[in-house]
Protein backbone atom coordinates (compact mmCIF):
# COMPACT_ATOMS: atom_id res chain seq x y z
CA UNK A 1 0.00 0.00 0.00
CA UNK A 2 2.65 2.26 0.44
CA UNK A 3 4.59 1.72 -2.28
CA UNK A 4 1.12 2.24 -3.96
CA UNK A 5 0.80 5.48 -2.45
CA UNK A 6 4.27 6.68 -3.52
CA UNK A 7 3.56 6.15 -6.90
CA UNK A 8 0.75 7.60 -7.35
CA UNK A 9 1.97 10.77 -5.68
CA UNK A 10 5.17 11.28 -7.65
CA UNK A 11 2.56 10.51 -10.68
CA UNK A 12 0.59 13.48 -9.57
CA UNK A 13 3.45 15.63 -9.65
CA UNK A 14 3.34 15.63 -13.33
CA UNK A 15 1.25 18.10 -15.72
CA UNK A 16 -0.62 19.32 -12.65
CA UNK A 17 -1.88 16.64 -11.75
CA UNK A 18 -2.13 17.63 -7.67
CA UNK A 19 -4.13 20.85 -8.46
CA UNK A 20 -6.47 18.91 -10.78
CA UNK A 21 -6.81 15.82 -7.92
CA UNK A 22 -7.51 18.77 -5.18
CA UNK A 23 -9.96 20.36 -7.08
CA UNK A 24 -12.13 17.31 -8.20
CA UNK A 25 -15.69 16.66 -7.62
CA UNK A 26 -16.17 14.54 -4.80
CA UNK A 27 -17.73 11.87 -7.06
CA UNK A 28 -14.14 11.12 -8.76
CA UNK A 29 -12.52 10.74 -5.56
CA UNK A 30 -15.25 7.98 -4.51
CA UNK A 31 -14.77 6.48 -7.73
CA UNK A 32 -11.01 6.15 -7.56
CA UNK A 33 -11.39 4.80 -3.98
CA UNK A 34 -13.73 2.30 -4.56
CA UNK A 35 -11.63 1.41 -7.64
CA UNK A 36 -8.43 0.66 -4.77
CA UNK A 37 -10.75 -1.47 -2.69
CA UNK A 38 -12.27 -3.95 -5.63
CA UNK A 39 -8.35 -3.66 -6.31
CA UNK A 40 -6.55 -4.54 -3.43
CA UNK A 41 -9.53 -6.57 -2.47
CA UNK A 42 -8.97 -8.47 -5.58
CA UNK A 43 -5.26 -9.27 -4.06
CA UNK A 44 -6.62 -10.48 -0.64
CA UNK A 45 -8.91 -12.47 -2.14
CA UNK A 46 -6.39 -14.19 -4.15
CA UNK A 47 -4.34 -15.02 -1.40
CA UNK A 48 -7.44 -16.70 0.49
CA UNK A 49 -8.15 -18.25 -2.43
CA UNK A 50 -4.80 -19.51 -2.73
CA UNK A 51 -4.81 -21.14 0.26
CA UNK A 52 -8.28 -22.83 0.12
CA UNK A 53 -8.08 -23.62 -3.49
CA UNK A 54 -4.81 -24.34 -3.63
CA UNK A 55 -2.31 -22.45 -6.37
CA UNK A 56 -2.97 -24.15 -9.33
CA UNK A 57 -6.61 -23.27 -9.13
CA UNK A 58 -6.65 -19.77 -7.74
CA UNK A 59 -4.02 -18.63 -10.57
CA UNK A 60 -5.96 -18.91 -13.54
CA UNK A 61 -8.49 -17.07 -11.77
CA UNK A 62 -6.55 -14.05 -10.81
CA UNK A 63 -5.25 -13.96 -14.44
CA UNK A 64 -9.20 -12.96 -15.33
CA UNK A 65 -7.85 -9.55 -14.37
CA UNK A 66 -6.92 -8.20 -17.52
CA UNK A 67 -10.66 -8.97 -19.08
CA UNK A 68 -12.08 -7.28 -16.19
CA UNK A 69 -9.94 -4.16 -17.02
CA UNK A 70 -10.91 -4.70 -20.59
CA UNK A 71 -14.51 -4.65 -19.60
CA UNK A 72 -13.83 -1.54 -17.64
CA UNK A 73 -12.61 0.04 -20.58
CA UNK A 74 -15.60 -0.86 -22.70
CA UNK A 75 -18.16 -0.04 -19.98
CA UNK A 76 -16.52 3.57 -18.94
CA UNK A 77 -16.05 4.60 -22.58
CA UNK A 78 -12.08 4.05 -22.51
CA UNK A 79 -12.23 3.11 -25.78
CA UNK A 80 -14.33 5.48 -27.82
CA UNK A 81 -13.19 6.98 -31.08
CA UNK A 82 -11.04 3.63 -31.55
CA UNK A 83 -11.06 2.38 -34.45
CA UNK A 84 -12.61 -1.12 -35.88
CA UNK A 85 -9.27 -2.53 -36.14
CA UNK A 86 -8.47 -1.63 -32.51
CA UNK A 87 -11.82 -3.37 -31.29
CA UNK A 88 -11.15 -5.99 -32.93
CA UNK A 89 -7.94 -6.96 -31.33
CA UNK A 90 -9.08 -5.85 -28.04
CA UNK A 91 -11.87 -8.33 -28.43
CA UNK A 92 -10.02 -11.01 -30.32
CA UNK A 93 -7.44 -10.74 -27.54
CA UNK A 94 -10.06 -10.90 -24.97
CA UNK A 95 -11.21 -14.15 -26.43
CA UNK A 96 -7.67 -15.66 -26.95
CA UNK A 97 -7.09 -14.67 -23.22
CA UNK A 98 -10.31 -16.44 -21.31
CA UNK A 99 -9.54 -19.76 -24.08
CA UNK A 100 -6.11 -19.44 -22.31
CA UNK A 101 -7.09 -19.22 -18.49
CA UNK A 102 -9.43 -22.00 -19.43
CA UNK A 103 -6.64 -24.09 -20.84
CA UNK A 104 -4.44 -23.80 -17.75
CA UNK A 105 -7.78 -24.11 -14.96
CA UNK A 106 -8.41 -26.89 -16.60
CA UNK A 107 -4.87 -28.90 -16.90
CA UNK A 108 -4.76 -32.35 -13.90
Amino acid sequence: LVTALASAAIGLRANGGWRRWRTARARLHLFGLGAAVAHYGGNITHAEAALVLGVAIAWPISQTVTLWGYLWGLVYGEFRGASVKAYTLLLGGGALFAVGVAVVGSAR
